[in-house]
């Protein structure tokens, strides 16, 4: 039931109806809580901090993108730390203010070693002369 309401929860963000997007994550999160599915919860929040960001509720979408970041900080989590850290830190490139100066720069740091990763791999598959490219398109 969780996976439905929050599958329900992204059709209805992808529809640009982020209220409704809003109550089924907000009911799958609920629901995940009851049922101690913690591997679950850190993503959920994530979810409400997306739908939120895109109604322009930044210090709600903040308030779910830290405590999913330390949720998933708590479970040694390297992805979802480095997919809620990538959030914040482009909410901050926009010109989002955070809480404080120092928790962006983790997230930025991320964001540079992301795009360090993938100009590696796309060298190594596509050839020298894409770097240049990738790299002016996101810097």
């Amino acid at each position: 039931m969780v996976l439905a309401l929050r599958e329900t929860g992204l059709l209805q963000e992808r529809l640009a109806d982020y209220p409704d997007a809003i109550q089924y994550y907000s009911e799958a999160l609920h629901l995940a809580d009851s049922i101690n599915w913690e591997e679950k919860i850190p993503s959920l929040n994530n979810d409400l901090g997306i739908a939120h960001k895109n109604r322009s509720e930044y210090k709600k979408a903040l308030d779910y993108y830290f405590t999913a970041l330390e949720e998933y900080e708590n479970m040694g989590h390297k992805f979802g730390t480095a997919q809620v850290q990538g959030n914040i830190g482009m909410m901050r490139a926009t010109g989002v203010k955070l809480r404080s100066t120092s928790e962006n720069i983790p997230a930025l740091d991320l964001l540079m070693e992301f795009v360090r990763t993938v100009s590696k791999n796309c060298i190594r598959t596509m050839g020298r002369k894409f770097k240049p490219f990738l790299l002016n398109r996101i810097i």
